[in-house]
């Protein structure tokens, strides 16, 4: 309705424009007065259909919360679900370095035996050749090795 409101008001100002130019003073004003009306029925088109569409628009923000909510739901639940498989790769982790561990301390045991003991089934060649293969152990072996042989 808003667009025929607009159309009515367009035709009384081009006839109001039309009967000015013409010198008729009484068309003038009757095309006046429809501008007036044109636009007050434009005006009441545009009160009507706010309070119509309010209810929809209300409907539509309510709609838009929910939708909202459940998107923050959803990134919670995968924030989550990435927070236990980290927590579950730390645990690997931990377990991988404690195992790693438990060989370091009995690698270093079975050293301290041999150099304690020269009947054991170790050598200490054979001890050195197993902690070479170690990224952290390895050199720190080597460094251990080369200034016992100093010595």
């Amino acid at each position: 309705m808003v667009p025929l409101g607009l159309g009515l008001t367009c035709y009384a100002l081009y006839g109001a424009t039309r009967s000015i130019r013409a010198g008729d003073k009484e068309q003038t004003n009757r095309y006046f007065r429809a501008r007036v009306y044109a636009q007050g029925f434009t005006l009441v088109c545009v009160c009507v259909g706010a309070i119509y569409w309010k209810e929809d628009r209300e409907k539509r923000k309510h709609y838009q919360g929910l939708m909202g909510e459940k998107r923050a739901k959803e990134k919670k639940d995968a924030w989550i679900r990435e927070l236990e498989v980290r927590d579950k790769i730390e645990e690997e982790e931990r377990v991988l370095r404690r195992a790693r561990r438990q060989e370091r301390d009995a690698a270093a045991a079975s050293i301290s035996l041999s150099e304690s003991d020269n009947n054991s089934a170790l050598s200490g060649s054979d001890v050195r050749s197993l902690l070479v293969g170690s990224s952290i152990l390895g050199p720190a072996m080597g460094l251990w090795w080369s200034r016992k042989r100093d010595d």
